[in-house]
């Protein structure tokens, strides 16, 4: 019994798996898309400009920013700004990459709906 206890508290701990959500736009709203506004939450995932991949290192990277499938941006950042996203429906969907742009294993990323439409701008 000793050993089984013994084997337990030997075992390495895995490290903190990272996560990515959307905190904003809210999935099903409706928003201004000049600009649209993007927040983050990312945890155990350091953020990092874009590399050539010299000196990646392990749980660091950037944010890749998709609207219907499409390429929109990347980010080092939690918070920026889509420019001049036309009215109607769009997928928006955010996923952690590595500094050389390479995928992260497992999948991390995030997926909501909104509706982008002039009224919602303001004045």
């Amino acid at each position: 019994m000793w050993f089984v206890a013994w084997l337990i508290a030997c075992r390495p701990v895995d490290p903190a798996s990272p996560s990515l959500v959307i905190v904003s736009p809210a999935d099903g709203s409706t928003v201004c898309g000049v600009p649209m506004h993007v927040e983050l939450d990312v945890q155990d995932f350091t953020l990092v400009p874009l590399s050539d991949g010299a000196d990646v290192e392990p749980g660091t990277g950037h944010v890749d920013v998709y609207l219907n499938g499409q390429a929109a941006t990347m980010s080092e950042a939690l918070s920026f700004d889509i420019p001049d996203v036309t009215p109607g429906a769009w997928q928006l969907r955010a996923e952690l990459v590595n500094a050389d742009h390479t995928a992260i294993e497992p999948y991390v990323g995030d997926l909501i709906y909104v509706t982008v439409e002039a009224a919602a701008c303001g004045s």
